[in-house]
């Protein structure tokens, strides 16, 4: 790695979220002259404002605090104002990323809609029987997840898809963003 010109450190749900976290210690390990760049495909995992629906994803995140006490990964602003557990979340630690990092995630992850909602939910998705009862949560599930972004400006990018999945490298990032057949491949979107 000394000879390194460029360096990606990527990874996709749990470990895309280790990129977040580890995204401005990993830049800190290079010289200035070295293009470091984070990516996190399938990582922005949100807690719902609904109480009920929040419990899966607070539940995991308080477990792994609680077993790793990861304080000193997370920057010294978010800790100091929230505290691990909410450090633990993007919504509130991308604010404080100083480093390059790019976003790729579903609006509508299958992975958080199992375990936001119910695994029935996610297979009337998958199936195309959703029924229209269903779209104002989606929506707002969308909605919610979209406020966890950061701005988008010169070292903060994203793309967002509304194809139903959890994450996009592992199904082959060649494959099209959107539907469109002269869609721009998720492979091209990250190298851009």
């Amino acid at each position: 790695m000394r000879n390194a010109q460029n360096v990606l450190l990527s990874g996709g749900s749990a470990r895309g979220l280790g990129s977040i976290i580890h995204c401005d210690r990993f830049r800190a390990l290079f010289s200035m002259n070295v293009r470091v760049k984070c990516h996190a495909d399938g990582a922005l995992f949100i807690r719902v404002k609904n109480l009920e629906h929040a419990k899966f994803f607070g539940g995991v995140f308080q477990s792994v605090v609680d077993l790793h006490k990861p304080d000193k990964a997370f920057p010294a602003e978010c800790t100091s104002k929230r505290g691990p557990f909410e450090c633990f979340f993007p919504k509130s630690l991308v604010q404080y990323l100083k480093s390059v990092i790019y976003f790729l995630n579903s609006a509508f992850d299958a992975f958080q809609i199992r375990n936001t909602f119910s695994n029935h939910l996610r297979e009337t998705i998958m199936n195309h029987t959703l029924s229209n009862g269903d779209v104002p949560m989606l929506q707002d599930f969308r909605t919610q997840l979209i406020s966890v972004l950061p701005p988008p400006s010169s070292d903060k990018g994203f793309v967002i898809t509304s194809l139903f999945g959890h994450t996009f490298a592992l199904q082959g990032l060649k494959k099209p963003m959107f539907v469109d057949e002269k869609s721009e491949t998720f492979e091209s979107a990250l190298m851009d």
